[in-house]
C-alpha cells in the first residue's frame, strides 16, 4: 500500500478528535485539500495520539511485505554478474577445464582452429572439462566454454597463444618414412633464433603414449634433424611437437599431426617379371613391403617404359596403373620388336606422392626390321653383280668376233645352230639383270613402305564409347608418350582431360556430357615424335525429333520419386518409351516400375516408390529411350546431378532445374531439348 493509501487511512482518525482554536494553544490534526500533500499529511498524523493503532498496523504491512518479497527473490536463480569459470587449457594433454558450479547443467566447449574452424564438444552434467583430439597449435587457439547454471547461460573465453619470442620457432619441418621401417624428420632453425637454441622433437601417438627422439641430427650443435629405426609404438596419426630451450630469450614451439600413411615413401615393387609372345608383353609385379599391410585397391603404379636405344632422348611412355588391375600390364609388342626397358614406381592410391623408380628390366629383342631391308638389299645386289658379270663377259665375247671374224664356210645346219644359242644365251642373261634390276627396285619400294607403314600407322585402335556409361575407351598397340582425349557437344564447352589405363585399356569418362544432341570425341597421342588424332563422331541413332522431351524428376518423402516427359514431335503413334535411372556410371541400372500413361496408351511418366539410401556423393543419371515399329526413336538423356548440387540451377541447354524442398528434403530436375535458355515458374523458386 503506498503512502497516499496510508494518508487517507490516517484521516478520518485525526477528524474523530476534537478541534481547538488553533489560538488556544491545542494540537490541531488538520486535513490537507491538496492531493499532493497527503503523504506530509500521514507525519502530522503519527504524532497525533490516536496515531499509535494506526503506526502499529502500518509496521505490520510493511514488514509483512518484505518479508514476501525476500521469499519471492530467493525462489529466483541468481548468478553473480561478475562470475568466473576459471578457464584453464593444458596444451600437453589438450584438456579444458574450468571450476565446477551448483546446479549445472549441460553446455558445450569450442576450440577456434585458424585452419580447421571452430571444433565443438559437448558438455555432459556435472562435468567440468573437456578434452580435444590433437590438433596444431603453435598458429594459437581461441576456447570457448558456456555452461548453463540455474538455467542462466554463463560463459567464458581463453586465447591461448604461443608463448616465446616470434620467430624462434623451428621451421621447415616435414618427416618421411622410408623402407618401411626407419623415418626421417628435419627442420630449420627459426628466422630469429639465438645462437644457443636447442631443439627437441617429442612424438606421441593417438593412444597418448609420448617419446623424445632417439638420435638427433645435427648442425654446428643444434638438433636440426632425427633418425628413428624403430616405428612400433606409432599408430595411424601422430602428434609431433618441436620446441626449444635457450638462455637468451623464451623459444616458440613448432607442431603437427601427420598421417604416416600420407608420409610414407613407397618402395618400388618386388619381383619384376616379362613374358612376351607374338602380340604382347606382358608386365607383372608384386606390391612392395609398407609399415602397414595394405590391400591392392590402396597403391597406383607408374610405368615407364623406354627403347633401350633412346633412353637418353628423354622420349618415354608413363603409364599409370591403379592396383585393382592385378599388378599386371599388358604392353603391345612393337612392330620393329625393339629391346626395351621398364621402370615402376609407387604411390599412395588417393595422393600422387611417387617413390624412387626400381631397376630396368629387360625385355624383347633386337631390332631385326632394319637387318631385314639389308639382307633384301645384299641378295639382290649381288644378283646384279653377278648379272653384269656376265653380261660384260657376253659382250666382250661379241667385240672379239666382230674384230675376227671367222672364215667363211661351207654352210652346216650344226655350227649355224651353235651360233643362234649363243645370241639366245645373250638375250636371256640380259633379261635377267633387267629382272634383277626390277625385283631390286620392287624390294627396296617395298622395304620402304613398310618402315614408312610402321612410322605412320597410329597406335590408336579400338576406339569405342558406351554412350550410356559416358566412356571413351581405346587400345595401343605400341608406344606412346602423350595422350588427351576431348568431347565437343553442342552449347557445351569443350571438355578435355588425360586418360586412365585399366586392364591394358585406356579410357576417358565424361559424366557431365550430353549425348543425345550428337557429340565429336577425339583422341590425341604422341607414338615415337610423331603426333596421331583420332576422332569418333557420334549421333543419336533414330528419326530426328522422335525422342521424349521435357524430362522432369522430384523426389519427395526422401524416397519417392516422380518423373514425367512428353512425346517427341515427329513420334510415330506406337512410340513407346522407357525410362531408366542408376546412381554411378558402373552402378546397376533399374528402369521405372510404374508407368504413368496418357489418354494413348503412350508411358509419359513414371513413379518409383523406394530410391533406397541417400548418400551426398550419389550422381543420379537419367536414360529415356523408345521403341516403335515404324522407325528408330532417339533417345533423351542427362548429366549428372550431385546432392551436394541440390538447391542450385544451372542455365545450360538441356536445361537442368534443382530445387530444393522444405521440410520434405525433395529436390526437382528439369531437363527440356529447346535451344534457348530455362524459364522457371515463380513458384518452383520458393
Amino acid at each position: 500500500m503506498s503512502l497516499v493509501g496510508w494518508g487517507a487511512l490516517c484521516y478520518p482518525l485525526c477528524v474523530s478528535t476534537p478541534h481547538h482554536h488553533p489560538e488556544a494553544g491545542t494540537t490541531v490534526c488538520p486535513v490537507e485539500e491538496k492531493a499532493g500533500l497527503r503523504e506530509l499529511a500521514l507525519l502530522r498524523c503519527l504524532g497525533s495520539p490516536g496515531s499509535l493503532l494506526a503506526t502499529v498496523v502500518l509496521l505490520s504491512m510493511v514488514l509483512d511485505s518484505a518479508w514476501l518479497l525476500t521469499q519471492e527473490q530467493q525462489d529466483l536463480p541468481t548468478v553473480k554478474p561478475n562470475a568466473s569459470l576459471n578457464v584453464k587449457f593444458d596444451p600437453q594433454t589438450t584438456k579444458l577445464t574450468w571450476d565446477c558450479r551448483e546446479n549445472a547443467s549441460s553446455g558445450e566447449c569450442v576450440l577456434i582452429h585458424k585452419e580447421k574452424g571452430p571444433i565443438k564438444k559437448k558438455v555432459k552434467d556435472s562435468e567440468c572439462q573437456c578434452t580435444f583430439q590433437d590438433y596444431s597449435l603453435h598458429g594459437g587457439v581461441t576456447l570457448t566454454v558456456e555452461v548453463h547454471v540455474n538455467q542462466r547461460r554463463l560463459s567464458e573465453m581463453l586465447v591461448y597463444t604461443n608463448p616465446g619470442r616470434e620467430g624462434t620457432a623451428a621451421q621447415n619441418f616435414s618427416c618421411v618414412i622410408y623402407d618401411a621401417d626407419f623415418m626421417n624428420c628435419s627442420w630449420a632453425k627459426g628466422r630469429a633464433a639465438p645462437d644457443d637454441v636447442q631443439y627437441f622433437l617429442y612424438i606421441r601417438s593417438k593412444k597418448r603414449i609420448e617419446r623424445e627422439c632417439p638420435r638427433y641430427l645435427k648442425d654446428s650443435g643444434t638438433h636440426v634433424g632425427c633418425h628413428l629405426q624403430d616405428l612400433s609404438g606409432l599408430t595411424s596419426y601422430n602428434y609431433f611437437l618441436v620446441n626449444g630451450t635457450s638462455q637468451e630469450t623464451g623459444i616458440q614451439f613448432f607442431d603437427s599431426v601427420l598421417l604416416l600413411k600420407e608420409i610414407e615413401q613407397y618402395n618400388p615393387p618386388d619381383n619384376i617379371t616379362v613374358q612376351c609372345n607374338e602380340s604382347h608383353c606382358l608386365i607383372r609385379w608384386e606390391k612392395p613391403r609398407t609399415r602397414q599391410p595394405w590391400p591392392n585397391r590402396e597403391f597406383q603404379y607408374q610405368l615407364d617404359i623406354q627403347r633401350r636405344r633412346d633412353t637418353s632422348s628423354g622420349r618415354s611412355q608413363l603409364i599409370v596403373v591403379f592396383g585393382d588391375s592385378g599388378n599386371r600390364y599388358n604392353f603391345p609388342k612393337p612392330g620393329s620388336k625393339a629391346k626395351h626397358t621398364v621402370k615402376i614406381r609407387t604411390a599412395d592410391a588417393r595422393k600422387a606422392h611417387w617413390g624412387a623408380w626400381s631397376q630396368p628390366v629387360e625385355f624383347g629383342s633386337e631390332e631385326t626390321g632394319s637387318s631385314l631391308v639389308h639382307i633384301y638389299v645384299l641378295v639382290v645386289l649381288g644378283t646384279l653383280v653377278c648379272g653384269l658379270t656376265l653380261g660384260c663377259l657376253f659382250k666382250r665375247f661379241l667385240k672379239s668376233h666382230r674384230l675376227f671374224p671367222p672364215v667363211p664356210q661351207i654352210k652346216d645346219k650344226l655350227n649355224d645352230n651353235h651360233q643362234v644359242d649363243h645370241e639366245v644365251q645373250l638375250q636371256i642373261c640380259s633379261m635377267v639383270v633387267l629382272l634383277d634390276f626390277v625385283i631390286l627396285l620392287v624390294l627396296l619400294n617395298s622395304a620402304r613402305s613398310t618402315v614408312l607403314a610402321g612410322e605412320k600407322e597410329s597406335p590408336i585402335v579400338n576406339l569405342t564409347l558406351d554412350s550410356r556409361k559416358k566412356i571413351l575407351s581405346w587400345n595401343s598397340r605400341r608406344i606412346v608418350t602423350q595422350q588427351t582425349c576431348a568431347i565437343v557437344t553442342p552449347l557445351d564447352p569443350d571438355t578435355s582431360q588425360e586418360p586412365q589405363v585399366r586392364n591394358d585399356t585406356y579410357f576417358c569418362t565424361f559424366p557431365n556430357a550430353v549425348l543425345h544432341r550428337g557429340a565429336t570425341l577425339t583422341v590425341n597421342a604422341t607414338s615415337e615424335g610423331q603426333d596421331f588424332s583420332h576422332q569418333l563422331a557420334f549421333s543419336n541413332p533414330g528419326k530426328e525429333g522422335s525422342g521424349a522431351q521435357d524430362l522432369s524428376c522430384i523426389i519427395y518423402n526422401v524416397r519417392l520419386m516422380n518423373c514425367s516427359w512428353t512425346r517427341g514431335p515427329a513420334a510415330p503413334a506406337d512410340v513407346q518409351y522407357q525410362l531408366y535411372s542408376w546412381t554411378s556410371l558402373h552402378g546397376n541400372v533399374s528402369e521405372c516400375s510404374h508407368y504413368v500413361l496418357d489418354s494413348a496408351g503412350t508411358r509419359v511418366g513414371c513413379h518409383f516408390d523406394e530410391l533406397g539410401e541417400g548418400h551426398t556423393t550419389d550422381d543420379y543419371f537419367f536414360l529415356v529411350n523408345g521403341t516403335s515399329s515404324d522407325s528408330d526413336i532417339q533417345f533423351l538423356d542427362s548429366p549428372s546431378v550431385n546432392g551436394p548440387s541440390l538447391g542450385k540451377t544451372v542455365n545450360r541447354s538441356p536445361c537442368i532445374r534443382l530445387l530444393l524442398c522444405q521440410p520434405s528434403a525433395s529436390w526437382h530436375l528439369h531437363l527440356s531439348q529447346g535451344s534457348g535458355g530455362c524459364v522457371f515458374p515463380q513458384q518452383d523458386l520458393h
